[in-house]
């Protein structure tokens, strides 16, 4: 897997178009600040994206993201481990995102990786949200 960085602007319909076969449709959202896309080796393929808002030096939030069905699988754990790496070499520190506190599976994905929960909210739509954090810690 090689990642690439744009933005949502210069990718035009295809981020669009990404999105919608992640999802399964558009939902409206801040257009992001940086898109990380995940290509095949060969970089004949996209095989998914996350999506981020730099909250301020140094911080990231990442919005959204996920793998194209036919790249889900057992090596998903180790892409998203490449991608929090890849995003901690652009000089961001904290990486932080939301999960829906009923999604388990994410849950457990991000924790097994290293974020922590530092928090929940409750979304206006009364969705339950467990806030996630990942720290660039210096090796010892």
């Amino acid at each position: 897997m090689i990642i690439r960085e744009t933005t949502a602007r210069q990718m035009g319909e295809i981020y669009h178009g990404l999105f919608c076969d992640i999802f399964g449709s558009w939902k409206p959202h801040r257009v992001p600040d940086i898109v990380f896309l995940f290509v095949t080796d060969s970089e004949d393929d996209i095989m998914g994206f996350a999506s981020g808002v730099i909250v301020k030096p140094g911080e990231i939030y990442l919005q959204y993201g996920g793998e194209r069905e036919k790249y889900r699988g057992f090596h998903t754990k180790n892409d998203l481990r490449k991608v929090r790496d890849y995003i901690h070499s652009k000089g961001f520190k904290y990486i932080t995102t939301i999960v829906e506190a009923t999604n388990n599976s994410m849950l457990r994905l991000y924790l097994s990786i290293g974020y922590v929960i530092f928090g929940t909210r409750i979304a206006t739509d009364k969705t339950v949200c467990v806030e996630l954090i990942h720290e660039n810690l210096p090796e010892m």
